[in-house]
């Protein structure tokens, strides 16, 4: 026996109605064709492909901050100077200790004896005047002293221009060979003010207790 089914009766319509609500069509595109299963998952997660931009547009923007930090550190301001530079500058102006006279002979404070570790110096000076000759043949020697030595400076400054001279007399220098001895007392002393430490202040007062000798034109 055979069973046959109306397609055009109410009861078929309504199946159809049913299936169709079950199964809906997938939705157009702007074309009007259906979309695609990826463009539907696309729509179904509307803020995955929009955070992964705003997320890469602030890195970019980071980014861009820093390199303008990098150029404003480079082309900006100086920085402010360092400790070691500050004192780098100081030093360059500074008076630093005085390099021995060649031809002086240096004294201790207050003092006009001539030094033993000054008697070397001498010797070698008096062997090279004894061979000098020509029209430097004349000598002269000035004695000087420290503002420290006080009233004594003018005095202590003549007497060990004295001093030297008579070594060289020993040493055998012609006395008559020597035609200016002069003490010069603080006059030509070298301040300390300025020195760049203590040493360099003790280098000076050394300086300035001394007495030197050099070759002159005979007239």
């Amino acid at each position: 026996m055979q069973l046959r089914f109306d397609v055009t009766g109410p009861v078929f319509a309504a199946l159809l109605v049913l299936a169709n609500c079950s199964n809906p069509p997938p939705p157009e595109t702007a074309s009007g064709a259906p979309a695609s299963n990826a463009e539907a998952e696309q729509d179904t997660a509307p803020g995955t492909l929009e955070g992964a931009n705003d997320s890469e547009s602030e890195g970019t923007a980071k980014a861009d901050d820093a390199e303008g930090v990098s150029a404003m550190d480079s082309a900006g301001e100086p920085s402010t100077p360092t400790e070691s530079t500050s004192k780098a500058a100081q030093e360059s102006t500074c008076k630093k200790a005085p390099a021995r006279p060649k031809d002086g002979v240096f004294f201790a404070p207050e003092s006009s004896d001539i030094p033993k570790d000054e008697l070397g110096f001498l010797e070698g000076m008096a062997q090279s005047l004894r061979e000098s000759s020509g029209s430097n043949g004349c000598i002269e020697v000035l004695g000087y002293a420290d503002p420290t030595e006080g009233n004594k400076a003018d005095w202590l400054s003549r007497l060990r221009a004295e001093r030297v001279v008579k070594e060289l007399e020993r040493r055998g220098v012609p006395r008559k060979r020597i035609k200016k001895v002069l003490g010069y007392g603080v006059g030509d002393a070298v301040s300390v003010d300025g020195a760049c430490d203590e040493a360099a202040r003790q280098a000076i007062r050394a300086w300035n207790r001394s007495a030197r000798i050099s070759e002159i034109p005979c007239g």
